[in-house]
């Protein structure tokens, strides 16, 4: 189980939610062990409080699991959670407290590794108060060592340099770990959440990542009668209810959880579809409007600053101009004007006031997406805040009104005339994409159920627009010399629109002549064995142009394309494909997630490539490649030949369309046959002969 999830909201998209990665480090290298050193006699100060854990928080018996643990998990895992249980009671005053206890068998050195120092404990001091109950380690002899003061640390959270947390970590190193021991470690922590405002929502997953869990609980409680909603999602256990103290509590003790998938750039969305348990007490979505709004007063207040600022950005004759375009100035405006950082004490959910955003230049998604929405509104645009958790951090939950989210958007509302009738078209705006279009979303805000929130406090639900291939097309013209000596002179042109574009301009945009060759060099580096771009023209009117498509042209030298045979009778094989389409789906390996979870291929792509291929005097083309076609519910390729009467030059096209499609667990076998098909399709082979091998 892991950490509430609101204590990380609104933070950079890409940062991992939660404590899901705390069981998780990289490889050490160990140098040779230093002498012991002699104990220290004088008792150290713990770094965070002891005390004992609240009544309703009971610590189960130590020795719980004896024979209850299956087989496979004692042979295949290093670690086995034992027990893992979550309690939150959120008292009549608004404070919250929550008791976490977790008792983990270690199996293993790796997992001794790993689960040795742990790193699970984590507290805001601006509000929070920290304390220890229990840590300790039960020997396979029944032995128990009780954690010394000195094996507790507490520091600051790391930061990636674009967003800074208020949290701090207390790290318990557990000295003289061996093959068998149980680690108990139990904590406590309680305050009262100044942005909540006397109100409790959040979720917890269930389960861990790399480890099973013989036991978890997740045990909420409320004042009594006070609106409580909470639902669980991916277990079959009921939850049980009982009222004690003033508290209703709910009650969910699943059993035998297995791992957490271990994220990958495959499965990072599959969390969502992970066990979990979401609660709240705001009793509608209006009521989480109105929260909203209350955080702080100047939220949609247009000070003169802003004001002026906008006339400037529309300039002269800005209130003519149709509001598509007032919306795309103003947007691309703070995208590139307002970097990405987040930073402040009670910054979760309130975002920094519009004003301080503009002076300091800096702000996160809430920030800047807050600063445009208003700045939109004062330009007659109607526009709102639109909250949401992006792909592979969960859904909002309709049926749980609550603030949850992990990032924010802009949705404008603009009148369009669709023949006699006056139509409401939306503009999703993602204020920390600053290299697409003003009206661009990725992959990760699409789909993505939203709730918006506007001037007036109202809130509805809404989804953000499904991507599709036409989000993300590249368009390739090749022309290919093919030389007697093995090489080869590659003239390509490539157009790249909306996310394909994206990548392109962070490569060259404010970068150096050799940095953008370099970067074409290791796009198609396997090609030949030496590849080298020998020019380089980049249209610089669409490399800023920042809602159209970007065009460039390189000449690249190949080296090595193939090996000269030693006679002319001898025949060589030359592999052609283009590695769009390839990189990102057909040369992948696929992974397909545990159990009969869905598989997601990914972005929307679509991909035409085409290659003039001439054979200079001496080489002969004895044989075109042959015609093909795919079309199934994932993706169409196809790959069409034409030829000249000469033999020397023929034209090879490669289409490819994907599709926003999953793969479901009865189709995977289907899957991996249409890939095969596919790589087979993407690489073409063309037979030459060479009248007149010459040796590079």
């Amino acid at each position: 189980m892991q950490t509430l999830i609101p204590q990380t909201i609104y933070l950079n998209r890409f940062v991992s939610i939660g404590l899901v990665l705390s069981c998780l480090v990289l490889p050490f290298h160990f140098t040779r062990a230093e002498p012991p050193v002699k104990p220290i006699e004088a008792k150290s100060a713990w770094a965070i409080k002891r005390g004992a854990a609240p009544d309703w928080a009971p610590l189960p018996e130590i020795n719980l699991g004896a024979g209850k643990v299956p087989t496979e998990w004692l042979e295949e895992h290093g670690a086995i959670f034992l027990h893992n249980a979550t309690r939150l009671r959120l008292a009549t005053d608004g404070s919250i407290t929550i008791n976490s206890t977790q008792i983990i068998r270690l199996l293993g050195r790796k997992a001794i590794a790993t689960l040795g120092d742990h790193k699970d404990i984590l507290f805001d001091p601006s509000y929070q108060s920290c304390t220890l109950n229990n840590a300790f380690v039960v020997a396979p002899d029944g032995q128990r060592r009780e954690l010394e003061a000195r094996h507790c640390q507490v520091r600051d959270m790391s930061t990636d340099y674009s967003v800074y947390q208020n949290e701090k970590q207390a790290i318990l190193s557990f000295p003289g770990l061996q093959v068998g021991d149980t680690l108990v470690v139990q904590w406590t922590t309680s305050g009262k959440n100044p942005e909540y405002k006397g109100e409790c929502f959040g979720r917890f997953s269930l389960g861990m990542v790399g480890y099973p869990t013989l036991e978890e609980v997740v045990q909420l409680g409320a004042p009594s009668g006070k609106p409580f909603k909470a639902r669980a999602k991916g277990i079959q256990v009921e939850p049980k209810r009982q009222s004690m103290d003033g508290t209703d509590w709910i009650t969910w003790q699943p059993g035998k959880l297995q791992p957490l998938e271990v994220e990958d750039a495959q499965s990072a969305d599959l969390r969502e579809l992970e066990p979990e348990v979401s609660f709240s007490t705001f009793k509608d979505w209006a009521a989480v409007g109105a929260w909203q709004n209350s955080l702080r007063p100047d939220l949609w207040t247009v000070t003169p600053t802003i004001s002026a600022l906008v006339d400037q950005i529309l300039g002269q004759g800005g209130n003519s101009l149709p509001s598509k375009a007032k919306a795309a100035l103003l947007s691309h405006w703070v995208k590139r004007n307002i970097r990405y950082l987040s930073m402040g004490v009670g910054h979760n959910f309130t975002p920094h006031g519009p004003t301080d955003v503009l002076a300091n230049r800096h702000g996160d998604c809430k920030d800047t997406a807050q600063l445009l929405a208003l700045m939109l509104n004062h330009a007659g645009i109607s526009a709102d805040l639109a909250s949401l958790g992006v792909k592979g951090d969960g859904q909002v939950d309709e049926s749980i009104p609550s603030p949850w989210a992990t990032h924010a958007l802009v949705m404008a509302t603009i009148p369009e005339k669709t023949g006699d009738q006056i139509v409401q078209k939306t503009w999703w705006i993602d204020t920390t994409e600053d290299l697409s279009g003003w009206d661009q979303l990725n992959e990760m805000d699409q789909n993505r159920i939203c709730y918006l929130v506007g001037p007036k406090g109202d809130c509805r639900l809404i989804r953000s627009p499904i991507a599709k291939p036409n989000d993300c097309t590249w368009t390739a013209s090749n022309k290919l010399l093919i030389r007697a000596d093995g090489s080869a002179m590659l003239t390509r042109s490539i157009t790249a629109k909306g996310e394909a574009a994206v990548a392109y301009r962070d490569a060259f945009l404010e970068e150096p002549p050799a940095r953008r060759k370099r970067y074409i060099e290791d796009q198609i580096q396997d090609m030949a064995s030496q590849v080298e771009v020998k020019s380089f023209t980049l249209d610089p009117s669409s490399l800023k142009d920042f809602d159209g498509p970007l065009k460039f042209e390189c000449v690249i030298e190949l080296k090595g394309l193939y090996t000269p045979p030693e006679s002319p009778e001898e025949m060589v094989a030359i592999p052609l494909t283009d590695h769009l389409g390839w990189d990102s789906w057909l040369g992948r390996k696929i992974r397909f997630p545990s159990g009969e979870k869905p598989f997601s291929q990914g972005q929307p792509f679509q991909v035409d490539s085409s290659f003039e291929v001439i054979a200079e005097k001496g080489v002969q083309i004895n044989e075109l490649p042959e015609e093909s076609k795919l079309v199934t519910a994932w993706g169409s390729l196809s790959r069409t030949v034409r030829s000249e009467a000469s033999g020397q030059k023929f034209m090879l096209r490669f289409r490819a369309t994907r599709l926003p499609a999953e793969i479901q667990g009865q189709d995977r076998s289907q899957y991996l046959e249409f890939l095969d098909s596919a790589r087979d399709l993407w690489q073409a082979v063309l037979p030459i002969q060479v009248l007149k091998p010459v040796r590079p």
